[in-house]
């Protein structure tokens, strides 16, 4: 039979391993907008033309997005601030039942 401490860790490794996934995607995502960037500046570079307002408009556009992106995981990410007022609400067991 699983003991409360055994669930606890459980739910805490599978919390952990979802938080690394949202990192990973997040760091990804980052080099992906890089990248993009410094080929739209290399391509305009090389073609010795300047930089329309369109396709900065795009390249700033997809900064924000970036942006965006982790500023969300920063408020939706943490819910520390939630389990220390409710302690009950996050410590429930298999059955549903609330660990006191």
């Amino acid at each position: 039979m699983d003991c409360w401490l055994t669930r606890r860790w459980r739910r805490a490794r599978k919390k952990r391993r979802s938080k690394i996934f949202v990192n990973v995607l997040i760091v990804l995502c980052l080099a992906m907008c890089a990248a993009v960037t410094l080929n739209a500046l290399c391509e305009y570079r090389r073609l010795d033309m300047p930089m329309d307002s369109g396709a900065l408009g795009v390249i700033l556009g997809v900064w924000g997005g970036e942006l965006l992106l982790i500023a969300a995981r920063q408020v939706l990410g943490s819910d520390i601030g939630r389990a220390k007022e409710n302690p009950c609400e996050y410590d429930e067991n298999l059955d549903g039942e609330a660990v006191g």
